[in-house]
């Protein structure tokens, strides 16, 4: 395991064949509401499908609110979050097509938001369960590798070594998006799933017209 300062950006793919259904169900079953109703999420953040996907204006990414495993219930996420091997989290969500793993960068800028208490993206996601999260990238910069640097030679880091590590490993963020390293793809790690925002403008403006009408119901129920 080695502790990185760069964001790698190339993701790595790999997939296994086998019993994937109740891995799939959680996919699927993780993305619906738990209640009716759009929930507020201020800022870039828009809150979509009964507030349990965000949607990033900034970056136009959506991403699931909670980490999978776990549902929305209008206020909280509940339910204990998926541990997964990453070959079989990326075999089970190439099957289901809805999410993918987040390439490193996108997942550590959002843990880096989320870590910062009032910032928007504190707001509009719910703390995590704490750990390495899975990313779908393998390498920081493929073929950029010195074999005959001394310092890749003293470490074992041949052109053949790099691949092979490749092959068998992977970059995982943690929770607060302050660490970044290359672990074992068989590891059982935490996972959030992130997909293109897809909603025309007009989408976004109803989404938004929507949450600001539950809030202020909220408001009037408290008055």
């Amino acid at each position: 395991m080695r502790a990185i300062d760069s964001a790698p950006m190339h993701p790595g793919r790999m997939r296994s064949p086998g019993r994937l259904a109740e891995l799939g169900c959680l996919l699927v079953l993780c993305a619906l509401p738990m209640s009716a109703g759009f929930a507020q999420a201020p800022s870039s953040f828009i809150a979509i499908s009964g507030g349990a996907e965000i949607v990033d204006q900034d970056s136009g990414l959506v991403w699931a609110r909670c980490a999978l495993g776990m549902q929305w219930s209008g206020k909280s996420c509940t339910g204990a979050p998926l541990q997964s091997d990453r070959a079989t989290i990326l075999a089970s969500l190439a099957e289901t097509g809805k999410w993918r793993l987040p390439r490193v960068e996108e997942l550590q800028r959002l843990a880096l938001a989320m870590s910062r208490p009032g910032s928007a993206a504190a707001r509009a996601f719910p703390v995590g369960p704490k750990g390495w999260y899975w990313t779908a990238s393998s390498r920081v910069r493929p073929g950029d590798l010195n074999q005959y640097d001394y310092s890749n030679i003293e470490r074992g880091l041949t052109g053949e070594a790099v691949n092979q590590l490749d092959f068998l490993e992977a970059y995982a963020v943690s929770d607060d998006g302050r660490q970044i390293n290359e672990l074992r793809k068989t590891k059982k790690l935490l996972i959030r799933v992130v997909r293109i925002e897809m909603l025309s403008g007009d989408g976004i403006a109803a989404s938004r017209a929507a949450a600001g009408r539950r809030s202020a119901g909220q408001q009037s129920g408290k008055n």
